[in-house]
Protein backbone atom coordinates (compact mmCIF):
# COMPACT_ATOMS: atom_id res chain seq x y z
CA UNK A 1 0.00 0.00 0.00
CA UNK A 2 1.69 3.11 -1.32
CA UNK A 3 0.33 7.00 -0.86
CA UNK A 4 -0.43 9.19 -3.41
CA UNK A 5 2.09 11.08 -4.89
CA UNK A 6 1.87 14.45 -2.69
CA UNK A 7 1.83 17.97 -5.49
CA UNK A 8 0.61 21.03 -4.31
CA UNK A 9 -0.91 21.80 -8.33
CA UNK A 10 -3.42 18.55 -7.19
CA UNK A 11 -4.73 20.52 -4.31
CA UNK A 12 -4.52 17.52 -2.21
CA UNK A 13 -5.05 18.12 1.63
CA UNK A 14 -1.35 18.07 3.07
CA UNK A 15 -2.36 17.45 6.59
CA UNK A 16 -4.75 14.32 5.48
CA UNK A 17 -1.71 12.94 3.23
CA UNK A 18 0.92 13.25 5.86
CA UNK A 19 -1.04 11.38 8.21
CA UNK A 20 -1.50 8.57 5.59
CA UNK A 21 2.39 8.54 4.78
CA UNK A 22 2.38 8.21 8.89
CA UNK A 23 0.79 5.44 8.52
CA UNK A 24 2.30 3.69 5.78
CA UNK A 25 5.40 4.27 8.11
CA UNK A 26 3.89 2.39 10.97
CA UNK A 27 2.22 0.07 8.31
CA UNK A 28 5.79 -0.83 6.94
CA UNK A 29 7.72 -0.91 9.94
CA UNK A 30 10.39 1.56 8.91
CA UNK A 31 12.44 3.32 11.25
CA UNK A 32 12.30 7.28 11.39
CA UNK A 33 15.41 7.80 9.03
CA UNK A 34 13.91 5.65 6.69
CA UNK A 35 10.80 7.26 6.97
CA UNK A 36 12.63 10.72 6.82
CA UNK A 37 14.82 9.13 3.56
CA UNK A 38 11.87 7.20 2.19
CA UNK A 39 9.71 10.16 1.59
CA UNK A 40 10.88 11.97 -1.13
CA UNK A 41 9.72 8.76 -3.38
CA UNK A 42 6.18 10.10 -2.82
CA UNK A 43 6.93 13.73 -3.29
CA UNK A 44 6.11 15.57 -6.67
CA UNK A 45 9.20 17.26 -8.53
CA UNK A 46 8.34 20.79 -6.86
CA UNK A 47 7.95 18.97 -3.07
CA UNK A 48 11.03 16.99 -4.09
CA UNK A 49 13.06 20.26 -4.33
CA UNK A 50 11.39 21.45 -0.77
CA UNK A 51 12.47 18.16 0.62
CA UNK A 52 16.40 18.57 -0.67
CA UNK A 53 16.58 21.77 0.89
CA UNK A 54 15.93 20.57 4.41
CA UNK A 55 16.46 17.14 4.83
CA UNK A 56 20.03 18.19 6.43
CA UNK A 57 17.76 19.46 9.36
CA UNK A 58 15.76 17.21 9.88
CA UNK A 59 15.84 14.51 12.98
CA UNK A 60 13.15 12.90 13.99
CA UNK A 61 9.60 12.34 11.63
CA UNK A 62 8.18 14.80 14.08
CA UNK A 63 10.04 17.72 12.89
CA UNK A 64 9.59 16.38 9.09
CA UNK A 65 5.69 16.53 10.07
CA UNK A 66 6.09 19.98 11.62
CA UNK A 67 8.16 21.26 8.58
CA UNK A 68 5.75 19.18 6.00
CA UNK A 69 2.69 21.26 7.33
CA UNK A 70 4.09 24.17 7.79
CA UNK A 71 5.12 24.48 3.96
CA UNK A 72 2.27 22.75 2.57
CA UNK A 73 -0.54 23.40 5.24
CA UNK A 74 -0.75 27.41 4.71
CA UNK A 75 -3.76 29.84 5.28
CA UNK A 76 -4.06 29.92 1.20
CA UNK A 77 -4.73 25.84 0.95
CA UNK A 78 -7.27 26.97 3.88
CA UNK A 79 -8.77 29.70 1.88
CA UNK A 80 -9.15 27.73 -1.82
CA UNK A 81 -10.64 24.53 0.20
CA UNK A 82 -13.18 27.16 2.07
CA UNK A 83 -13.99 28.40 -1.07
CA UNK A 84 -14.45 24.84 -2.64
CA UNK A 85 -16.89 24.26 0.39
CA UNK A 86 -18.64 27.48 -1.06
CA UNK A 87 -18.55 26.61 -4.70
CA UNK A 88 -19.55 22.91 -4.67
CA UNK A 89 -22.31 21.65 -6.88
CA UNK A 90 -23.49 18.35 -7.76
CA UNK A 91 -23.80 19.33 -10.93
CA UNK A 92 -19.75 19.31 -11.17
CA UNK A 93 -20.19 15.06 -10.03
CA UNK A 94 -21.23 12.34 -12.20
CA UNK A 95 -21.90 9.79 -9.08
CA UNK A 96 -24.21 11.37 -6.49
CA UNK A 97 -21.85 9.76 -4.12
CA UNK A 98 -18.66 11.05 -5.11
CA UNK A 99 -20.32 14.54 -4.77
CA UNK A 100 -21.57 13.67 -1.14
CA UNK A 101 -17.89 12.03 -0.30
CA UNK A 102 -16.35 15.55 -1.19
CA UNK A 103 -18.98 17.59 0.65
CA UNK A 104 -18.62 15.43 3.63
CA UNK A 105 -14.78 16.01 3.51
CA UNK A 106 -14.99 19.18 3.11
CA UNK A 107 -17.40 20.07 5.63
CA UNK A 108 -14.99 17.74 7.78
CA UNK A 109 -11.79 19.81 6.95
CA UNK A 110 -13.86 23.04 8.61
CA UNK A 111 -15.43 21.56 11.32
CA UNK A 112 -19.00 22.14 10.34
CA UNK A 113 -20.83 20.02 12.52
CA UNK A 114 -23.98 21.79 13.21
CA UNK A 115 -27.22 19.49 11.07
CA UNK A 116 -28.64 23.13 10.31
CA UNK A 117 -25.33 25.03 8.42
CA UNK A 118 -24.72 21.16 7.02
CA UNK A 119 -28.40 21.09 5.61
CA UNK A 120 -27.90 24.67 3.95
CA UNK A 121 -24.62 24.14 2.32
CA UNK A 122 -26.10 21.07 0.82
CA UNK A 123 -29.53 22.36 -0.15
CA UNK A 124 -27.40 25.81 -2.04
CA UNK A 125 -24.90 22.49 -3.93
CA UNK A 126 -27.95 20.80 -4.82
CA UNK A 127 -29.30 20.89 -8.33
CA UNK A 128 -32.67 22.01 -8.84
CA UNK A 129 -34.37 18.59 -9.17
CA UNK A 130 -32.34 17.05 -5.95
CA UNK A 131 -33.18 20.17 -4.58
CA UNK A 132 -37.12 19.81 -4.57
CA UNK A 133 -36.95 16.68 -3.25
CA UNK A 134 -35.26 17.68 -0.31
CA UNK A 135 -37.40 20.93 0.10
Amino acid sequence: MLPTVFETKNGEDPVAWINRYKLLVKLNKWSESEAIDLIQLFLGKKEELWYESIKEKIQTLTELEEKFKDKYATKEFEYLTWNKLQTIKQSNYEEFEDFVVELESLLRKFGVKEDKVKLQILIQALDSKSRNKVL
